[in-house]
């Protein structure tokens, strides 16, 4: 699929003859083949690194392509991902590493018979979809149980867990009134006060929600998740490694500053200006 998609790439460059006229192009790509054998396998799996030497392939033929079109000292690249991985399970119970597969089912099995505990029969839970519980408003309705009393039972009962690392509450992210931690701000970042539930649990490292011990997921804050490549390349960069932070938002920012254009009103991202020339 990455040869197909990037063969049809080369043909919108020829076609649409991007990159021959005064103003610049911008053509994006996503290759999401790599993300759904990565889940399907783990990112540690044969089948991925025979998919990343095939993308290496795939690539220096496209450059090539692209080279041939426009020459090569007219393009600007840029690569990032939009989330990195954990091992598999059973990749990470045979290196000893952490507790493997999660059971998400067994936090809201403890959440629910802690809130029937303090409020009689429930149900109380609605849904756990990971990393949230939604408890049944309507039920906390009717028996006038307020709803931050109710969260921060459920969240006391998620944290108590063994595989959680931590645990916030709706109110909590509302109101801003988290603990100074890496953890709750990720959390915090993460918050939609229209979708998310009402408790936000945080899983061990290398506690992961696979259905599969073979497969694998992604979503926490550390670091096997949280750390991502972000490459430059073109003449309008400067070769080299920078050991700074940066996030995967400020490609955006920084091709934004090199063109000399008005930062996207959304932006977030900060200008790489150390890899600027």
């Amino acid at each position: 699929m990455n040869e197909i998609e990037l063969g049809l790439a080369s043909a919108a460059v020829r076609s649409e003859r991007l990159g021959a006229g005064p103003e610049t192009d911008l053509l994006t790509l996503s290759l999401s083949v790599n993300d759904y054998i990565g889940h399907e396998y783990g990112p540690y799996s044969e089948q991925v690194a025979d998919t990343v030497i095939r993308t290496d392939r795939d690539l220096a033929v496209f450059f090539d392509d692209l080279d041939k079109l426009v020459g090569l000292d007219n393009v600007w690249m840029a690569f990032s991902a939009d989330h990195g991985v954990a091992p598999s399970p059973a990749f990470i119970q045979q290196h000893n590493l952490g507790p493997g597969m999660a059971q998400p089912g067994v936090i809201r099995g403890a959440v629910e018979k802690a809130l029937t505990a303090a409020f009689g029969p429930g149900p109380w839970v609605e849904d756990e979809d990971e990393p949230y519980i939604f408890l049944n408003r309507e039920m906390l309705d009717k028996r006038n149980i307020p709803e931050a009393k109710a969260e921060e039972l459920a969240a006391h009962a998620a944290a108590s867990q063994p595989d959680v690392a931590a645990a916030f509450t709706r109110t909590q992210l509302l109101t801003g009134n988290l603990p100074g931690s890496p953890i709750a701000r990720k959390a915090a970042h993460s918050f939609n006060s229209r979708r998310s539930g009402d408790v936000f649990f945080v899983l061990m490292p290398y506690a992961v929600p696979s259905s599969s011990a073979t497969g694998t997921t992604h979503g926490s804050p550390w670091n096997y998740d949280a750390q991502v490549p972000l490459i430059f390349w073109g003449n309008a960069f400067k070769p080299g490694f920078y050991p700074t932070k940066c996030e995967p938002i400020d490609l955006a920012a920084t091709l934004a500053a090199r063109l000399g254009l008005t930062q996207p009103s959304g932006t977030q991202g900060t200008p790489l200006d150390v890899a600027l020339k």
